[in-house]
């Protein structure tokens, strides 16, 4: 007959696993988890990157016979097409969110909380960046897909502007347009940093990655160069008096 220590020792296990196990696989999950949503963001920016303005989607009608160029398929040439439609460039946060997220649940193995409040913080910065980039003329060299492809916004982002630019014009003329497109950037870049959900910690030690992948990628200049100089900062130890 089992004593109550045994029995407990079963409970504190939880399951047929023991206690360490079950900790291990529940971490291995969430890594798994954040390697999925990691693989999610690279597909979406894949899609993005080789967006083709004649690929079959919303707004073109292909021939059978056509090539779809995206690299992801029917599926990533009709996402690319509809986020690059409604929000202009400002598609690639998304992508970054996701990436972030993904990265965080790979790195920390705990789950992503809030999610509800990511995902409308992270709808509010894209609509927000959009409206900011509607301001802004699409340059020669590059095509938007839709209505809106005269500006960097979208057609949600062009709409939005224009609808608020109308509305206060009673006011002051079309300088107001200009302070809505600002104020929206603003409030559109801190909505989406704020639905990554990293701390500071999180973003200095991006930082340093970044300054650190910059460093290698500068011409006629080697890691070995930056420690030798860094240990030459740094003033020698005095010796300690007998």
């Amino acid at each position: 007959m089992a004593g109550p220590s045994s029995q407990s020792a079963k409970k504190k296990g939880g399951g047929f696993l023991p206690e360490g196990a079950s900790s291990l696989v529940h971490r291995w999950a969430l890594q798994i988890a954040g390697l999925l949503v990691v693989t999610l963001a690279l597909l979406l920016t894949a899609a993005l990157v080789t967006y083709h303005p004649k690929d079959h989607s919303l707004n073109t009608a292909a021939d059978a016979a056509w090539t779809t160029h995206n690299m992801v398929g029917g599926v990533g040439a009709f996402l690319s097409d509809l986020l690059l439609q409604l929000v202009g460039i400002a598609a690639w946060l998304p992508p970054l969110a996701l990436l972030a997220w993904g990265g965080r649940m790979m790195v920390s193995a705990r789950p992503l909380d809030k999610v509800w409040i990511k995902a409308l913080l992270l709808l509010s910065g894209l609509l927000l960046s959009a409206i900011a980039l509607a301001a802004v003329p699409v340059p020669d060299s590059f095509t938007l897909p839709g209505a809106g492809g005269q500006h960097l916004g979208g057609s949600a982002g062009t709409l939005l502007l224009e609808g608020f630019t109308s509305s206060l014009s009673l006011f002051g003329g079309q300088a107001f347009g200009w302070v809505m497109a600002l104020i929206s950037g603003v409030l559109g870049a801190v909505c989406t940093v704020v639905s990554m959900g990293l701390s500071m910690e999180e973003w200095r030690a991006i930082g340093r990655l970044l300054r650190r992948c910059a460093r290698l990628a500068a011409p006629g200049r080697a890691p070995a160069e930056d420690d030798e100089a860094g240990e030459s900062a740094t003033p020698p130890a005095r010796r300690a008096r007998p």
